[in-house]
């Protein structure tokens, strides 16, 4: 392999894992708590401009952590853009900003952002440091800072009562309407544990925030956690899978695949692509070429899939198709033309 290949395979594997060192990693995320400044920030907004967020006096701040691809988070959108909109209608001083959870779903936020008519930055937390600072570890979050700049009230999850709790809590923030008689509103209303699916979700995010910090390990052992809560759940199986690959554990992820029935096209092509990293890893290369073959058809959008691809080449010894496939999934991952 020449210079020039190992350098691309050097910038594509460390792109596609994206795990920093375990030297930079932290054994416990610290949990944002009421009455904390919410502090300055930089991110970087969809379009690839950097955002530095600083509280301005006397406004208030809506911070909400999504996910893309999820009923939940679009709905506690929906219902966010609906309380804001009606706020600055009424001149009131309210800021909503959307962070996004690593570099998945920028299309889909996107689009969604296009059909709400939405102005707010819409940030990619791509190594999730945001999330790390503020202890979130489940989508969707919303976390409410008053005119100070305070923090007044973290919602986890939705639920029924998602809009009229942050109603009250925007109502309280900005000083305008009565507060609530009885115990409507919480200060802070942190993720309950009442269901095996709370407590999954639970898991399952602390499972990736851990892996994107370098500690896979530890990611698989909170992600088994979720999958024995909550057995077959798609998305479970899929992370899960895509961390015993990371891994190197190929046999493991198989294993973890063989319980999942995709739904979507978008499930499909995941189960594909990660069949064929493990089967890559496995040896079994016309397996792997074929099972990435029909993630590209199904996907052609998966860059993982061409690096992949691009491996079952350099392995073969075909550095030519190998450098064309390492080329497309550079491109796919910085966003570049394809053709």
């Amino acid at each position: 392999m020449n210079s020039k290949m190992r350098y691309a395979l050097a910038a594509l594997l460390s792109a596609m894992l994206a795990l920093p060192s375990t030297g930079q990693t932290q054994s416990r995320l610290r949990k944002a708590q009421p009455g904390e400044k919410l502090q300055p920030f930089t991110l970087t907004e969809m379009g690839g401009q950097d955002f530095a967020f600083e509280h301005r006096p006397d406004r208030v701040t809506v911070l909400a952590f999504l996910a893309a691809y999820q009923k939940r988070s679009e709905r506690a959108l929906d219902d966010l853009v609906k309380l804001v909109s009606e706020l600055r209608r009424l001149e009131q001083p309210v800021d909503l900003l959307v962070v996004i959870s690593g570099g998945e779903g920028i299309e889909y936020f996107r689009k969604k952002r296009d059909g709400l008519s939405l102005e707010a930055p819409m940030l990619i937390d791509a190594d999730d440091v945001l999330w790390g600072r503020l202890g979130v570890v489940v989508t969707p979050t919303t976390i409410l800072a008053d005119r100070e700049g305070a923090i007044r009230w973290i919602r986890a999850g939705h639920g029924y009562d998602f809009a009229t709790d942050a109603q009250a809590g925007l109502n309280l923030a900005l000083g305008i309407g009565a507060a609530p008689e009885s115990d409507d509103i919480e200060p802070v209303r942190s993720l309950t544990n009442d269901s095996a699916e709370d407590r999954a979700r639970r898991h399952a995010r602390m499972g990736q925030i851990l892996a994107r910090k370098g500690e896979v390990e530890s990611g698989i052992a909170e992600l088994r956690k979720a999958e024995a809560l909550t057995p077959n759940v798609i998305d479970v199986q899929l992370e899960l899978a895509s961390l015993l690959c990371a891994a190197g554990r190929p046999g493991d992820a198989l294993t973890a695949l063989r319980s999942v029935t995709p739904v979507t096209r978008i499930e499909e092509a995941r189960v594909e692509m990660l069949s064929g990293w493990a089967h890559r890893q496995l040896g079994d290369l016309d397996q792997a070429a074929s099972r990435l073959a029909n993630t590209i058809a199904l996907d052609p959008t998966s860059g993982r899939a061409f690096f992949e691809l691009g491996k079952i080449h350099e392995q073969r010894g075909e550095i030519r198709q190998a450098m064309d496939a390492y080329r497309h999934a550079l491109a796919i991952h910085y966003g570049e033309p394809t053709d």
